[in-house]
């Protein structure tokens, strides 16, 4: 076990420190080498630890209470949850949490911490590296139970990060694409985007590789994942525990603030990090504690109400870059699909000046001046399932009466104040119909997602002002914090696209505002003037309430690409039999078919595609023409801009050697919908044979069908597998098609 000297549970010489007064609540038979310090109980013990860190805070703080740190509580299955079950999303944490039944919402887990990192090799990640990284992964999480009382945990990556790379990442995702609006942002476009960073803001953009979020109901969880991935012993379930792989040496290990950042949730914990009359605590006497008769709950969060509700937040799925996905233009993300994009900051919050309006004042800034004691409630307990004041829908696209959003300029005007709820709620919209909208009838992707999902209703966001197609475009994971001994939110949201965080921004602070600059146009759209110009800052919600003093944004890619991802997959061709005409069919009549992955490049160059888009972008050409123009660069051979570092024999990525080189075990193969969600079927056989007739060997994998996830609808059969190193192969066939090859490569390298 590591030395705990130096540790604040001991003194220098490793006794007790007995100077804390107070009650003790000790867990032990409080003898002198078991117990704790006089005065200190178990929570602010572990509460302590965590802001430390180390395994030797860990090993203090249970050992003090329990003689041993077994009380970090282990997997209780040997059948962890699968990367299927979590629609190979790392960001599957809704189902996986206690769920509130009048918000109709998951409750999230008590304790984070976000850990910021920086790779340590230079220039793209290493084989070893990303080796160790994945397997550092994958182990943690058989560690623990993946829910809340065990661990949830993501891993995102910055644009920084995948700046080592000569590649650049998917077209839907590229910060460097020159789409006025890219899939992510680097964080210094989003402070100096007009209208999100407020004149007494100045945040720093921060430049960390990756974090990894974790979150527990448990601190001694979140301390023992800590400490094991960077390759510490620890005690888990009464067995000493270790990772075959972990992080040391791959990863830089953070410290402190603010490369390590604590947060939490709920009541109880607000208590525990302290009051006014705690000499150390930072929190106003004023938060809204359990009403002595029981009218009213405790507040949750540290400015006094309670959120997340089903009206009005996103469902997971929503916060999900798809295959299908549009923001103005189509942005496939590639093999990205099924990730998230996270926006994450630092938030410091002036609860003094806050709590110096009276509980109504404080309700019509947070919510809005239609919100009341009778549908609102002393910390919201009244609004149930939507924070809409009574039946007067907060946001309603479809209907024709004003909502409590559209009101926000014309209660400016005259009640003088508007609510932070009232004026984000302007944000929302039906985030399932920007996906395939954009696309020709005839396109197959918009044929296949249409066929796929009819009968299935999306508009279904029950609430007590009835049901919503309108969603919140984040989908929050933030926490409270106390990081620098104040006040403050960890601000962690997921969402399809990191221009929504600007949208957001723009819309909370109450600057100039046109749903249209989104694509919500028609008889839906709001269009505002700057409503500072009508209230004062502290009447204009929240907004001069916080101050953000950080911004990252990462990419969070789905779960098979967790472990040091590359900017892009190799896409080398797939071949698929039996078929007639260089288009196969898949009807279920056979019980396997062979598929075979080449090893030349099926993907158009990136430097042709960026100028096809240039090209639409310009309205120089339609979709057609975007087509025919990527098209035409396909038919005269990839080109190459310089320092694309592939290997020139393959063209492809340089980590990718050949289908060879390609592990059968971790293929998945079927329709593109089944395999981005970690389904489809894992070959029965496999071998090498020259199918082709161009003196390469191909891998040919045999399939059984009925495991394919196929439907006469299925346009598109798709291949995810790993090559021996572990770097992601991504390759695409057409089938069930009755046009032509060469029109439906057009299809496809619109999606490269």
């Amino acid at each position: 076990m590591s030395d705990v000297g130096g540790c604040p549970f001991h003194s220098d010489d490793g006794a007790s420190d007995p100077e804390d007064g107070g009650d003790a609540t000790p867990a032990g038979d409080g003898d002198s080498s078991g117990g704790p310090p006089a005065g200190v109980d178990r929570r602010s013990f572990l509460k302590s630890a965590l802001l430390i860190g180390g395994v030797g805070a860990l090993e203090s703080a249970m050992g003090l209470f329990d003689g041993s740190a077994g009380a970090v509580a282990a997997a209780t299955t040997d059948d962890p949850v699968t990367v299927a079950e979590r629609a190979n999303r790392q960001h599957a944490w809704d189902a996986y949490e206690q769920y509130d039944p009048t918000r109709e919402t998951s409750i999230p887990p008590g304790r984070h911490l976000l850990l910021h990192l920086d790779y340590l090799g230079d220039g793209r990640p290493t084989e070893a590296d990303r080796r160790a990284a994945t397997a550092a992964f994958r182990e943690l999480e058989a560690t623990f139970d993946w829910r809340d009382e065990g661990l949830l945990f993501t891993v995102g990556y910055s644009a920084a990060y995948f700046d080592r790379y000569a590649e650049s990442l998917p077209l839907g995702l590229d910060p460097d694409s020159g789409f006025a609006k890219p899939g992510l942002l680097r964080p210094e476009t989003l402070i100096d985007t007009p209208g999100v960073t407020l004149p007494h803001e100045d945040p720093v953009a921060d430049s960390y590789d990756a974090v990894v979020h974790l979150a527990s109901d448990h601190e001694e969880v979140l301390l023992a994942a800590e400490a094991l991935l960077w390759g510490e012993t620890v005690d888990v379930g009464g067995e000493t525990r270790s990772l075959d792989a972990d992080l040391s040496g791959v990863f830089s290990k953070p410290t402190d603030y603010p490369a390590r950042r604590v947060g939490f949730t709920g009541h109880d914990n607000l208590e525990a990090e302290g009051g006014e009359d705690d000499p150390e605590g930072v929190y106003p006497s004023d938060i809204p504690d359990e009403d002595a008769e029981g009218d009213h709950p405790a507040a949750k969060l540290s400015m006094g109400f309670n959120d997340l509700f089903r009206n009005s937040v996103p469902r997971e799925t929503n916060a999900t870059m798809v295959e299908e996905q549009r923001l103005v233009e189509p942005k496939p993300p590639g093999v990205f699909a099924q990730g998230t994009v996270a926006h994450v900051s630092k938030l410091d919050i002036d609860l003094d000046s806050w709590y110096d309006y009276d509980t109504q004042g404080r309700r019509e800034r947070m919510f809005s001046p239609h919100h009341d004691a009778d549908n609102t409630g002393v910390v919201g307990e009244e609004l149930g399932n939507s924070n809409a004041p009574g039946d007067r829908p907060m946001r309603d696209v479809s209907s024709d009466d004003r909502d409590v959003a559209e009101a926000t300029e014309a209660d400016a005007e005259s009640e003088g104040v508007v609510g932070h709820v009232q004026k984000t709620a302007r944000a929302r919209f039906d985030l399932n119909e920007r996906l395939t909208d954009a696309l020709p009838e005839d396109d197959p992707l918009r044929q296949e997602v249409e066929a796929t999902e009819s009968g299935t209703d999306y508009d279904t966001l029950p609430g007590h002002d009835g049901p919503q197609e309108a969603e919140q475009v984040i989908l929050r994971r933030d926490v409270d914090t106390v990081e620098q001994n104040r006040p403050g939110n960890l601000f962690v949201a997921l969402m399809r696209f990191n221009p929504y965080m600007a949208y957001m921004r723009q819309a909370m602070n109450g600057v100039a505002f046109d749903s249209k600059a989104f694509g919500l146009t028609g008889d839906a759209r709001i269009q505002h003037d700057d409503i500072r110009d009508e209230v004062t800052p502290d009447a204009n919600g929240i907004a001069n309430f916080l101050e953000t003093t950080r911004r990252g944004n990462y990419v969070v890619p789905p779960l098979t690409l967790r472990g040091l991802p590359p900017a892009r997959a190799a896409r080398p061709p797939l071949l698929v039999e039996p078929g007639t005409g260089g288009v196969p069919s898949v009807d279920g009549t056979d019980e396997t078919i062979e598929v075979a992955l080449g090893a030349g490049d099926a993907a158009v160059s990136e430097a042709a595609l960026s100028t096809a888009a240039g090209a639409w972008r310009d309205d120089a050409v339609g979709l057609d023409g975007l087509r025919g123009l990527v098209e035409d660069w396909r038919d005269e051979g990839p080109t190459l801009p310089d320092g694309y570092e592939r290997d020139p024999a393959t063209d492809q990525p340089r980590e990718y050697g050949g289908p060879t080189d390609v592990d059968p075990a971790t293929a998945r193969i079927g329709s593109w919908r089944a395999v981005n969600t970690g389904r489809g079927a894992t070959p029965s056989d496999h071998t090498h044979r020259d199918v082709d007739g161009d003196g390469v060997d191909e891998l040919v994998c045999t399939v059984p069908v009925d495991e394919m996830g196929v439907t006469p609808e299925t346009r598109y059969l798709r291949l995810y597998a790993e090559t021996e190193a572990g770097f992601p192969v991504f390759a695409t066939a057409p089938i069930n098609r009755t046009d032509s090859a060469r029109a439906l490569r057009r299809r496809l390298a619109t999606d490269s």
